[in-house]
């Protein structure tokens, strides 16, 4: 019976469903850890650059801000667009931003420094609730609805280890390289994986009804 009930299982899955499934959990886990990853050095290479401690809480914030101010456009982009384009559009923008903001360390202005910090927040906050939102639409529409909650739960888990381990990485990429290579690094991955997505996954994959796989 647990054969049977387990082949009955892998039926249940679309075509490729656990390779969809773990590039889905990557890209939750490296763009979670893209937000964790400046904690450990940039408060201090911001003040070293002049920046005013203070400031340093609305750099972090500007993050959620965005996600905060788009956030009722998600949904329209989704409908208008799917789950793909939404997703490449994400990775896109926070590896932009991640890669341009490794360039910062040429800037002395403080002024400067924070300003173009805040605005890179800002697009990258945008990218993640991109992901965010076309993830879950994605795992949705693409999988059945008696699969949601397992698979959720592996989202959630993929969102819970980026970022435990972002702020690891952050350090040990300092570390080795300096400021510049941990944004270059992960901006380069997400950069790496919105091309995966833009291979691997069907255009019309997460279009339809919620909970009914297109596959």
């Amino acid at each position: 019976m647990v054969g049977a009930t387990n082949d009955q299982s892998m039926q249940d899955m679309p075509k490729n469903g656990w390779s969809l499934v773990a590039l889905i959990c990557l890209v939750n886990l490296l763009s979670n850890s893209a937000y964790s990853s400046i904690a450990p050095f940039y408060p201090n290479e911001a003040v070293s650059k002049g920046v005013d401690p203070s400031m340093l809480g609305f750099v972090f914030s500007c993050y959620s801000l965005a996600m905060f101010i788009f956030s009722p456009f998600y949904k329209s982009m989704l409908d208008k667009w799917g789950s793909k384009p939404v997703l490449i559009l994400g990775l896109i923008t926070q590896g932009v931003s991640m890669v341009v903001f490794g360039l910062f360390d040429y800037l002395e202005s403080p002024a400067w420094y924070l300003g173009t910090s805040m605005f890179c927040r800002f697009l990258q906050g945008f990218g993640n609730g991109c992901l965010n939102s076309g993830t879950s639409n994605l795992m949705m529409n693409a999988f059945p609805a008696k699969k949601l909650g397992k698979l959720n739960g592996l989202l959630q888990t993929s969102v819970g280890l980026g970022m435990m381990f972002g702020p690891i990485m952050g350090s040990l990429l300092f570390k080795l390289g300096g400021f510049q290579l941990p944004f270059y690094t992960v901006g380069g991955m997400l950069l790496l994986l919105a091309v995966l997505i833009a291979c691997i996954v069907k255009d019309n994959l997460g279009q339809g009804p919620a909970g009914q796989s297109n596959s």
